[in-house]
């Protein structure tokens, strides 16, 4: 009899666990599903979303850097979706700027080089019959060595001369060489005979 009275009461702790788990998971589920279905049945409010970035687009700009045959060169800024064309207008190209390797309606880029050539010109040393024009030094092609025998050309010039050619590519016209520091009209006068693109 004991022995049933155990047993007994072991399957009621066992059932009242079992109880117990069943009562907390109900209750779990009931309480979820309750829950959502209140947020069901609420009406959505207005909901405003801050942008984190004050910049709006209309804000943004491109900065692009126009050189060459304008005669504003420099760093302009223009708003987004403007093109080559509206950089060319601030620029305002020279009469003897060459437009055609250019694409007028291509997008500006932010920190784009536009370069607007020259004109190929008839070397002014032709024109004036000055010197053999194979004898002539290209200041293009030639290496501070060979601009060295040009006279008025020292070695610290001839560096300089370099040092534009790399930034501008190639020069298009002898008048470029004013920009170099260290040239003057009377010094690039005085190379002229001597030099050729």
């Amino acid at each position: 009899m004991n022995r049933f009275m155990a047993l007994d009461k072991k399957y009621q702790m066992t059932s009242l666990f079992i109880l117990i788990f069943l009562i907390v998971t109900l209750g779990y589920y009931l309480g979820r599903t309750t829950k959502y279905s209140v947020f069901a049945n609420e009406k959505p409010s207005n909901i405003i979303v801050e942008d984190k970035n004050n910049n709006s687009v209309d804000d943004e700009k491109l900065v692009v850097n126009i050189k060459g045959a304008v005669k504003n060169p420099g760093i302009y800024e223009f708003p987004l979706n403007s093109r080559v064309n509206d950089a060319l207008e601030k620029a305002e190209p020279l009469e003897n700027a060459d437009l055609l390797p250019l694409n007028l309606a291509m997008f500006l880029k932010d920190e784009q080089d536009i370069y607007v050539p020259f004109i190929d010109a008839v070397n002014e040393g032709e024109v004036n019959g000055e010197g053999n024009n194979d004898e002539l030094i290209s200041i293009n092609k030639a290496s501070a060595k060979d601009l060295e025998l040009v006279p008025g050309i020292g070695p610290v010039m001839a560096s300089n001369i370099l040092e534009y050619r790399k930034s501008i590519v190639r020069y298009q016209t002898l008048e470029e060489l004013l920009n170099v520091s260290g040239i003057g009209e009377k010094t690039l006068e005085k190379m002229r005979p001597y030099i050729k693109l």
